[in-house]
């Protein structure tokens, strides 16, 4: 029964997910192998007609389809007739062909649709999580969330849909066996049944080992992802042992995952035919020293019998098969769960610009910690302003500058904009405002115009958005190294651009926020990884900018802030002080001077 229902449930999750066409599956599968047992069965009239028995009462049904169907041929002789019914039966098994195959093509027509929805559906959960979400899990979590297990997912289903099937084909063959033989039906169905039951324990066996694999398979694509992004740190120290202490124990243990998973497959498969071919000469034995029954008879009903004891052992094995890879699924659609109650909550207040930002008593902590990274912090922003924060590293400036752009939401306190409630705003249209220049590059595998014009959202002609391009990059004062390259715009930059320096890198990323032409713009540590020319050059070019657009700017080089209009310094989570450069400048008592 715990099996009926686990069938029951693992189906459900794929039925909510494809919806009600998955049931064409099963209905041409079951067709076919009616069409299957029917021609089987359709031997029985066939052996009789050959031997002196004369029909029995049972088969006169079948006798009579094949005379209906011909019935223009009653009258012909016995020869001709028993050719139809062998033409008949060749019918049948064209015509279950026919079915299994159409079965089969829906069910890879499901596997691409199931793929499409769980990796885009996935996407979108992910997309729209809450950054304070995200963050608890690393890249090769996800990663093997996207990947890995979504595609065991796909084998899960199918040898889901093929369990499904064989059950079907069980009690068709089981019917069709105590049709023929009572004894052979009632003996096939108990034969299966024991098998079920002896080797659930290595059901369940199968299925721990599976949900540890799905879980292995997320540490070990971390290990993996960290080792490829920082090969060329590795490679220069030498510090391949690090990784591989980590690597090979995780490596080892999937592989002995994968082992015990294979034997116990090979053991299930190995045993089925020895313990058919058993059971059928035992009854084979009993029927014709025991029963006397008729040879024509026996001969369909051992038919039907091992068809029927192959079914149900196929689902014994089709399920172990299941649970090898039900534990991506668990994990896919826990993961699925997860998103959707941890989305990001958002309104459909669209601000035609950003005026005014205003933190009043805002306070932060993560969840499930104690300790407050800012308290009650106050402050306001006005357009077209230029703003700095300052502060030692670990102060709480890149948690303030999560909270500006609203990745993350104030433990206690408000954030305002333009007056308004930040829970009350469309967040998303409100940051496709925001310019936003990290301290990690953030470069894409593409070419440098990729990288700077991403999506094109305005909708630029191909001369204004080359116009703009050039703009934006001799602003970033980048433009002069990219027409020193023979392919221009057009080079392509490798993985997180691997072919330029970290200057360049910083400069495109620069230009790519630059080309979105934010109302705010905001640069943590922008020219942290630039050379005093490159960063004066950036700083010239934040300068041009001053009264265009709202600036925030966050530095250890305290140089970068001298033409703020005003500069608030971060001490332990809390405003410590503000003013101008100079005021904070003269101070000598002042955490400001301390930092310079």
């Amino acid at each position: 029964m715990n099996i009926v229902l686990e069938i029951k449930k693992y189906f459900k999750i794929f039925l909510d997910i494809l919806g009600r066409n998955i049931f064409l599956i099963l209905i041409f599968t079951v067709l076919s192998t009616f069409a299957e047992a029917f021609g089987i069965m359709m031997v029985l009239p066939l052996l009789e007609a050959f031997s002196d028995t004369p029909i029995n009462e049972k088969n006169i049904f079948m006798v009579n389809i094949i005379r209906n169907i011909f019935a223009e041929h009653i009258n012909l002789d016995e020869k001709t007739f028993v050719l139809l019914i062998l033409l008949f039966i060749c019918g049948l098994f064209v015509l279950k062909g026919i079915l299994y195959f159409v079965s089969l093509a829906i069910s890879a027509y499901m596997r691409g649709k199931l793929l499409e929805k769980l990796k885009c559906g996935i996407m979108y959960e992910l997309s729209n999580l809450k950054y304070s979400e995200f963050v608890k899990n690393n890249s090769g979590y996800y990663t093997n969330i996207l990947n890995e297990q979504i595609n065991r997912s796909l084998i899960a289903f199918q040898k889901l849909m093929l369990l499904c099937g064989n059950i079907f084909s069980a009690i068709i063959f089981t019917g069709c066996a105590f049709y023929t033989s009572f004894k052979f039906g009632l003996l096939a169905l108990a034969s299966g049944l024991f098998v079920i039951i002896v080797l659930k324990g290595l059901s369940n066996y199968v299925r721990m080992l599976s949900r540890k694999t799905a879980l292995l398979n997320g540490s070990l694509a971390n290990m993996i992802i960290q080792y490829v992004q920082n090969f060329k740190y590795v490679r220069s120290t030498s510090q391949y042992g690090f990784f591989s202490s980590h690597l090979n124990p995780l490596i080892k243990k999937l592989a002995s995952y994968e082992i015990k998973t294979a034997v116990s497959a090979a053991l299930t498969q190995s045993v089925r035919e020895p313990i058919a071919v058993i059971v059928i000469i035992l009854s084979l034995l009993t029927s014709i020293f025991y029963f006397n029954d008729n040879i024509s008879n026996l001969i369909v009903s051992l038919a039907l019998f091992y068809k029927c004891f192959t079914s149900v052992f196929r689902i014994q094995s089709t399920w172990q098969n299941v649970l090898e890879y039900i534990g991506s699924v668990e994990l896919v659609r826990n993961e699925s769960i997860r998103y959707s109650n941890n989305i990001e909550k958002n309104s459909f207040l669209k601000l035609d610009d950003i005026s005014r930002i205003e933190f009043i008593d805002v306070s932060f902590r993560y969840e499930n910690t104690t300790q407050f990274i800012l308290n009650n912090i106050k402050f306001s922003i006005s357009k077209s302003n230029t703003i700095g924060f300052v502060g030692k590293s670990g102060c709480g400036k890149s948690t303030l500058i999560d909270l500006i752009s609203l990745i993350l939401n104030p433990s206690s306190g408000s954030i305002l904009i333009n007056g308004i409630k930040s829970h009350q705003l469309d967040k998303n249209f409100l940051r496709s405002k925001i310019g936003y220049v990290t301290q990690e590059n953030v470069i894409f595998d593409g070419t440098i115009k990729e990288n700077i014009v991403m999506d094109n959202p305005m909708n630029l002609s191909l001369t204004e958005l080359d116009s703009k391009i050039t703009n934006v990059c001799a602003d970033a004062s980048i433009l002069e190294f990219i027409k020193t390259l023979p392919c221009g715009f057009e080079t392509r930059v490798g993985d997180r651009g691997i072919n330029l320096s970290g200057g360049q890198k910083q400069r495109i990323f620069i230009a790519r926020e630059l080309f979105r032409s934010p109302e705010l713009l905001i640069l943590d540590e922008a020219t942290s990884s630039l050379d005093s020319k490159s960063e004066r050059n950036i700083q010239n070019s934040v300068d041009a900018l001053k009264g265009k657009l709202t600036i925030i700017l966050i530095a250890h080089r305290l140089s970068t802030l001298k033409n703020c209009d005003l500069i608030y310094v971060i001490n332990e989570g809390q405003i410590a002080e503000f003013g101008s450069y100079e005021t904070l400048s003269r101070d000598t008592k002042s955490l400001f001077y301390s930092l310079t």
